[in-house]
C-alpha cells in the first residue's frame, strides 16, 4: 500500500483558534479496504488525529492505519459488533481524553470534500460568536450513486420541511443532522451527553439531535461543507424518486427505535405525529414494493413488538 502523497501533521491543519484540535472518529464494520483508505487519506490534511472504533473488520481497520504518521491514529477494538452508538461514544471519549477540542464523526463509506473541516469549524465558531448554543454542525451530503443532494430538514407544525439557506455560507438550523460529517465540541458533548447506546443503530443521530434541542442547543447544516455519503445498501427508483434501501435486519431497528423514542420526554408531540406518519408509510412501502417483502415484514413486525415492549440493544 503506497504512502499517501501528503502526510499532514497537526501544524498543517487550519484552525480557528490556537487551541482548536479536531479529531476524526470512524466507526468500522467489515469495511471496504479501498473506501476506508480513501477516507483516511482524505482526513490526513484536515484533522489533528484519528480514532477508529472497530466493530469488526478482520484486521482491515488496523492495516489502513499502519503507514500514518506516528501518534496520529489509534484503533479501538470494540470486541465484536457493539453497534454504532457505543462505538461512537467510545471513540469520542478517547478523542476528548487525548486533548481534542472537537470531534468529527464518520461512517466508513463517507468521503469529505477537502475543505469540509475548515467550513464546519468556521461556521461553528461564527455561530458561537453570535451567542448560539451549538450542538453540532454538519455538511450537505451527496449520494454518489444517484447524485442526490440531501436537504436539511426541520419540522414545522405537522410538516417536515426542507430548510434552504440564502447563501452557501449561511448555516441553517435543522432538527438533527446525520452522524457522518458532524462536528461536535467538547463543551457541547459534556452538556448534552453521549449517544443512546441501547438503540444500537438507526435513529441514533435523531435522538441525540432532539435531546440536544430539548437542552437548549441547536443543530446547524452548513451548505458550503460537502460530503460524499452512500445512504442505504442500494437505491431503488420509485415514482421518479431515488429511494435508499436497507437489509431486512435494518428495518427491525428502523421500526423499533422510533417507538422507544416517542416515549421520551424531550420529543415534541408534533414531531411524534410527523415521524409516526412517516413510519407507517415506511412500513407499507417495504412490505409491498421492496424485494424480500416477507423478510421485511417479519423483521418489521418483530421491531414493532419489541418497540412496544420497550426492548433495546442488539437483536440476537
Amino acid at each position: 500500500m503506497a504512502t499517501p502523497p501528503h502526510s499532514a501533521t497537526a501544524c498543517d491543519v487550519a484552525h480557528e483558534r490556537p487551541d482548536d484540535r479536531v479529531v476524526a472518529i470512524i466507526v468500522t464494520f467489515h469495511p471496504d479496504p479501498v473506501a476506508l483508505r480513501r477516507l483516511v487519506d482524505s482526513l490526513l490534511p484536515q484533522v489533528d488525529g484519528l480514532v477508529v472504533a472497530d466493530n469488526g473488520s478482520d484486521g482491515v481497520a488496523n492495516a489502513c492505519l499502519l503507514e500514518l504518521p506516528p501518534g496520529f491514529a489509534r484503533c479501538l477494538d470494540m470486541g465484536g459488533n457493539r453497534g454504532v452508538a457505543d462505538a461512537l461514544n467510545r471513540g469520542i471519549e478517547a478523542a476528548f481524553a487525548s486533548g481534542a477540542s472537537h470531534v468529527m464523526l464518520f461512517d466508513q463509506d463517507s468521503l469529505p470534500a477537502e475543505d469540509m473541516t475548515t467550513q464546519l469549524m468556521s461556521a461553528c465558531r461564527r455561530l458561537e460568536s453570535q451567542g448560539r448554543r451549538v450542538a453540532t454542525v454538519g455538511p450537505r451530503y451527496l449520494d454518489p450513486r444517484s447524485g442526490h443532494v440531501s436537504p436539511f430538514v426541520a419540522t414545522k407544525g405537522l410538516w417536515l420541511r426542507r430548510v434552504e439557506a440564502p447563501t452557501p455560507s449561511t448555516p441553517v438550523e435543522a432538527d438533527f443532522l446525520i452522524t457522518s460529517g458532524s462536528l461536535i465540541s467538547r463543551e457541547s458533548w459534556a452538556a448534552i451527553g453521549p449517544m443512546a447506546g441501547p438503540m444500537f443503530i438507526d435513529y441514533v443521530d435523531i435522538e441525540w439531535g432532539l435531546r440536544a434541542r430539548w437542552k437548549g442547543f441547536a443543530s446547524y447544516g452548513v451548505p458550503a461543507a460537502r460530503l460524499s455519503h452512500s445512504l442505504g445498501d442500494r437505491r431503488m427508483n420509485f415514482l421518479g424518486l431515488s429511494v435508499p434501501l436497507h437489509s431486512p435486519l435494518r428495518h427491525y431497528y428502523q421500526i423499533r427505535n422510533p417507538l422507544w423514542l416517542y416515549r421520551q420526554p424531550w420529543i415534541a408531540l408534533n414531531w411524534k405525529l410527523v415521524d409516526g406518519f412517516r413510519l407507517l408509510l415506511r412500513f407499507a412501502f417495504h412490505a409491498v414494493f421492496v424485494p424480500s417483502r416477507m423478510a421485511n415484514i417479519r423483521y418489521m413486525l418483530r421491531g414493532l413488538l419489541d418497540g412496544l415492549a420497550g426492548r433495546q440493544g442488539r437483536l440476537e
